[in-house]
């Protein structure tokens, strides 16, 4: 209260591999206070206890039993001094550093925020996030609307003969996985059938699932799907087989799905985008979607 004592400060100063270092003394500092502390009490317990014997011997006179308690008090206390300066010195002579508690050196992690620099742009990831928040909020599509007939401006890299296109990370990835597949096969058992998605055509897709959810394949909420930022494709099989299509029942429509999931694990399709980083079977009912967070 008298301002005659200051908390330690927490020094942050560059570690010289560019990045930020805190040193914190006052964990170390408190440590050391509570070892003070308790080796103070256990010698003046064990001072206490050994007079105290002392004096039951002196007073015990020809008593057996008083004799016998004073010399276990005696022996127990000079037995603890003992362990306690003995396990002192064994932890000092194996590394005299246990004892000192350096000071702790924690690296600054630089908080992470996606580039928002281009946000006053209509397509940029920023305006396709904000659009999908809004819509989440409140359910309002205006945003992702005003959205529409605007290219995403985080674009890309043409991808196959139908020069889909989709982030260079994307790409390289899916190239690495589809020449995995056909290594495994001899051929090419997969194509891209659809990558980057606009607000038109998520808006559309959208619309159409809500107005006939039984017919229609689950969409995302709009400008929410990674398609919109080109992180996600959906593959066609190169067999003609067309696993977008719907059965006449629940059931039929699930069984059909567990089979294309049985195909695609066979040729090796899950395994090679698995190596390649690409995630999925995070949406159980398309086969088809790869995206790069498995959504």
């Amino acid at each position: 209260d008298d301002g005659s004592y200051s908390c330690p400060k927490v020094n942050c100063d560059d570690d010289g591999n560019g990045n930020t270092a805190c040193v914190i003394p006052w964990i170390g500092q408190y440590i050391i206070a509570v070892f003070n502390y308790a080796l103070i009490i256990i010698g003046v317990l064990s001072a206490v206890t050994i007079m105290a014997g002392g004096v039951l011997w002196l007073i015990s006179g020809t008593n057996a039993s008083r004799m016998k308690t004073a010399k276990e008090l005696i022996i127990g206390s000079v037995s603890g001094l003992v362990i306690m300066f003995s396990t002192y010195m064994i932890i000092y002579i194996v590394n005299p550093d246990i004892l000192l508690f350096k000071p702790i050196s924690l690296t600054y992690i630089e908080e992470y925020a996606p580039d928002d620099s281009d946000s006053s742009k209509d397509g940029s990831p920023s305006a396709y996030r904000s659009a999908c928040l809004d819509f989440k909020s409140d359910g309002s599509t205006s945003s992702c609307t005003a959205l529409i007939g605007k290219e995403p401006a985080n674009l890309v890299t043409t991808f196959g003969s139908g020069n889909k296109r989709m982030t260079k990370d994307m790409a390289d990835k899916l190239t690495a996985a589809l020449k995995c597949v056909k290594d495994k096969n001899g051929k090419d058992l997969f194509s891209v059938s659809a990558a980057v998605r606009t607000a038109e055509v998520s808006m559309q897709l959208y619309n159409n699932y809500k107005k006939n959810p039984q017919s229609s394949n689950v969409a995302a909420a709009p400008c929410c799907s990674m398609h919109m930022n080109g992180d996600a494709v959906d593959l066609g099989r190169n067999d003609g087989v067309n696993w977008f299509a719907h059965q006449k029942t629940k059931a039929e429509q699930t069984a059909f799905i567990q089979k294309q999931w049985d195909y695609v694990k066979s040729v090796g399709l899950v395994d090679c985008m698995h190596n390649a980083g690409v995630p999925g079977g995070f949406v159980p009912t398309e086969p088809w979607h790869w995206s790069l967070t498995g959504h």
